[in-house]
């Protein structure tokens, strides 16, 4: 018959024994989870980049259409009163009405293509957000290791990451090139 006891004792033995260990397991596991958050947030917002710059296009088809429409309502008015519509006041009335349509399309689009660029930009800080959060999970897990193990001292790396000197726990290699 298991001695409950004794085994969580033994289990708490090995868990004391190796908490750094195991700390700077759950950093990796941590950081590996902020990187793959930021990895999925940059790829959302070339998705939604894609999606707002198709719907700029439609937008766009859409007011230009419109704006040929009045063009077009435009001259058959001018044609059924009997002018001309390709001189004087009618012509300038239509040219006016198919340069506002034109604007007002291109605004359209482009108020798509801003947001479009936008929501990539918010992609690509998601994932800088989530590799420097996992960088500085793994450095603050490498960091308790050393205050669980106790046996840490001071690196002599000029490096580490991005220049701030760490503690390498004794038992480890530490490339002094970082």
């Amino acid at each position: 018959m298991i001695n409950f006891g004794q085994a969580l004792g033994a289990l708490s033995a090995w868990a004391k024994d190796h908490a750094g260990e195991i700390g700077l397991a759950g950093g990796a596991a941590s950081a590996g989870f902020q990187i793959a958050g930021g990895i999925l947030g940059n790829r959302q917002g070339r998705i939604n980049a894609k999606i707002l710059e198709r719907r700029g296009e439609e937008a766009y088809r859409a007011k230009l259409s419109d704006a040929l429409q009045k063009v077009g309502t435009a001259r058959a008015r001018a044609a059924k009163g009997g002018g001309d519509p390709n001189v004087g006041s009618a012509a300038d009335v239509i040219r006016q009405l198919s340069a506002e349509g034109r604007v007002a399309a291109l605004r359209e689009k482009f108020a798509f293509e801003n947001e479009a660029a936008f929501a990539e930009r918010r992609g690509q800080n998601a994932l800088f957000e989530g590799i420097l959060g996992g960088a500085s999970t793994l450095l603050g897990a490498s960091r308790r290791v050393d205050e669980v193990k106790g046996s840490g001292t001071p690196s002599t790396a000029t490096g580490g990451f991005l220049g701030v000197p760490h503690t390498v726990p004794s038992g480890y290699w530490i490339d002094e090139r970082i």
